[in-house]
């Protein structure tokens, strides 16, 4: 495994595993090193623009997961 597909993995686990497209484009990642990832298996598309580390347990919620990361000031009402 190249050195910038390790980097890539190792900025993914200091966000806990899961990231937005847009912030490993800004943390001076190619998208074609994601996708290599993504194509090896060791990163999972949750939704559009939205990826986690395969190596993680599943979500138990990732629709909470992927609202939390789309609108991180948002608030989350549930109701039963």
């Amino acid at each position: 495994m190249g050195t910038k597909k390790k980097e890539l993995l190792k900025y993914f686990r200091t966000l806990g595993g899961v990231a937005q497209y847009s912030a490993v484009i800004r943390a001076g990642f190619h998208n074609d090193t994601l996708q290599a990832l993504v194509a090896a298996g060791h990163v999972q598309k949750l939704d559009r623009a939205i990826y986690k580390l395969t190596e993680l347990d599943d979500l138990e919620n990732p629709d909470l997961v992927i609202a939390a990361i789309r609108a991180p000031k948002g608030v989350v009402c549930l109701v039963s």
